[in-house]
């Protein structure tokens, strides 16, 4: 895959957002190339490889920033460790900031029986809810960062059962970022 062979760190600051955004062109022209198609560590490696910038300015898209947040909570399912479902059923809500004059992006991950699924329908009381910056939450799920860095730093916030939380992170089999 084209994904694979590129490196943030060589683009300028629109370069991811506009990677994203030509994905979504192709996918919409029926070419077979799309994010969704792009391997889970390929996606965690250009995450890991972003600039601050390059994740602002995916942020400040509202398509590139649609794409990259929806990309990421359907494949929470895929790397769900159902062994490690802390405490069982339960609900998260994310509340993720993308900017000053941007409104939370709001999701909601279900726990249940096992599965995990994930979607903008905010239709549960959550057992926790999660409010972290677009780039902590990128970071987080890339795993360039953990949850008790993030908790220390105080640029995560949660409001709900706090073991819930910090158990949340262990639950998820995370791939690591190429080398390179």
């Amino acid at each position: 895959m084209i994904a694979r062979a590129l490196d943030p760190r060589k683009m300028g600051p629109r370069g991811l957002a506009q990677l994203i955004e030509t994905l979504d062109l192709l996918a919409r022209a029926d070419t077979g190339i799309a994010l969704d198609g792009v391997d889970t560590i390929t996606l965690v490696t250009l995450i890991a490889r972003a600039s601050d910038e390059q994740i602002a300015e995916v942020a400040s898209s509202p398509k590139a920033r649609e794409m990259v947040l929806t990309e990421v909570f359907r494949r929470m399912s895929q790397h769900l460790r159902a062994d490690r479902l802390a405490s069982g059923n339960g609900v998260v809500r994310w509340r993720i900031a993308c900017g000053a004059d941007i409104d939370y992006q709001r999701f909601q991950t279900v726990f249940e029986g096992g599965d995990c699924v994930s979607g903008t329908d905010i239709d549960r009381d959550p057992k926790v809810t999660l409010t972290l910056s677009i780039a902590d939450f990128l970071h987080l799920v890339a795993g360039c960062v953990g949850f008790p860095r993030l908790v220390a730093a105080r640029r995560l916030k949660f409001k709900g059962d706090i073991r819930y939380a910090i158990k949340l992170s262990g639950m998820f089999d995370i791939p690591k970022p190429r080398s390179r």
